[in-house]
């Protein structure tokens, strides 16, 4: 009886602008008279092993809404200076003090 062949390969959706720059690097790579063609998985996956934390962490922050950033904010005012509701909190936002914490509030405190 034969053991079923393991397949290593999987399908993931991706925008139609993100396909198409794919294959126009693909074909600038493969733009050669020897060698292999190189494939689209092998230019996502060096692109894949290039990313760095900075990268995750602006890729988190695009992540975020509005309302997750004032949640960010929040959290880090309760750390300084204890609980607060959010509706308290959006009545703080609307004070002259919020400027002085936001400039207090140091960018790695968020994400």
């Amino acid at each position: 009886m034969k053991t079923p062949k393991k397949n290593n390969w999987h399908s993931i959706r991706i925008k139609t602008e993100t396909n198409l720059a794919a294959q126009r690097i693909s074909k600038k790579v493969n733009n050669k008279t020897l060698g292999r063609k190189v494939k689209i998985d092998d230019i996502i996956n060096l692109a894949l092993l290039l990313l760095t934390d900075y990268h995750i962490k602006q890729l988190r922050f695009n992540a975020l809404s509005n309302e997750d950033r004032k949640e960010q904010l929040r959290r880090v005012y309760i750390k300084k200076f204890g609980k607060i509701t959010k509706d308290e909190f959006t009545g703080f936002m609307l004070k002259p003090e919020f400027s002085d914490f936001i400039k207090e509030t140091k960018q790695d405190q968020l994400v």
